[in-house]
């Protein structure tokens, strides 16, 4: 069941609108790739962690929360060459 800003996932429902755009990114992203929801609610919630950390560390910078999801989906998902 893809996720949406109107219809955010339960475990992000009460984290801020940042960190839910990434929950719900990821979550559809890894399900549209995969076709299995457990494998996206495990991104997701990785995700949402790690979007929470970066967010924390990054407080004093002034980013969009699109900014930080890129940020985060190539630190964790970039091929090394």
């Amino acid at each position: 069941m893809p996720y949406s800003k109107k219809n955010p996932p339960q475990w992000a429902s009460k984290k801020s609108d940042a960190v839910q755009k990434v929950a719900i990114e990821v979550f559809n992203s890894t399900l549209k790739e995969t076709g299995s929801e457990e494998k996206a609610r495990i991104a997701s919630l990785a995700a949402m962690k790690n979007a929470e950390e970066a967010f924390k560390k990054k407080s004093d910078v002034k980013k969009s929360a699109d900014e930080y999801l890129v940020d985060i989906l190539k630190s964790k998902y970039q091929t090394k060459e």
